[in-house]
């Protein structure tokens, strides 16, 4: 019926592409930039990383660590069944692989250490491995984005239009009809 507030009354089909777009895919898009400056800096904003104690932002660069990794290993499973090129399915199934990999060396770019003389625990940061890891996950995200550029997930190329081209195109095509 038209009116009805059901989007799907007059159709009968169920479109959920941009509610799957908004809802899935931004959530870990955001939520990898997002992670990738917190793994970075240890907080969000320069706020924050002025109010945080040294072991505070320790903690958050390991767990934005982590959650960017998920993020994007997410972002890769919610987008392959949309990549139509085989080439670049395979690719994003080698990249996920690769992301699987790197998943076990996650635990280990940090340990606790506690202190004798206070019995207070600290992270520490095995900063030569948390690089290198943050390193080929941010060469998979590097790598995953141009594939989804490739395939309109990302962004979808529209031809520009020019209505005055079109009117003349009109125009031409009607010359031999009207003459």
């Amino acid at each position: 019926m038209k009116g009805d507030s059901n989007p799907f009354s007059e159709t009968g089909i169920w479109n959920v592409a941009a509610e799957f777009s908004t809802d899935v895919l931004m959530k870990h898009i955001q939520g990898i930039d997002t992670c990738l400056t917190v793994a970075e800096m240890g907080a969000g904003d320069i706020n924050q990383n002025i109010s945080l104690s040294e072991n505070d932002l320790k903690e958050n660069r390991i767990l934005g660590l982590v959650w960017f990794h998920k993020h994007l290993s997410q972002l890769i499973s919610n987008t392959k069944f949309a990549v139509k090129k085989n080439k670049d399915n395979e690719t994003l199934e080698e990249l996920h692989q690769s992301l699987e990999d790197i998943k076990k060396y996650l635990d280990a770019t940090s340990y606790r250490k506690i202190n004798q003389a206070t019995n207070q625990s600290y992270l520490e940061i095995n900063e030569k491995l948390f690089k290198y890891v943050f390193n080929m996950i941010l060469e998979i995200k590097e790598k995953v984005y141009p594939i989804l550029h490739k395939n309109d997930i990302l962004y979808r190329y529209v031809e520009q239009y020019d209505p005055k081209a079109m009117k003349k195109a009109y125009m031409d095509s009607m010359s031999g009809v009207i003459d």
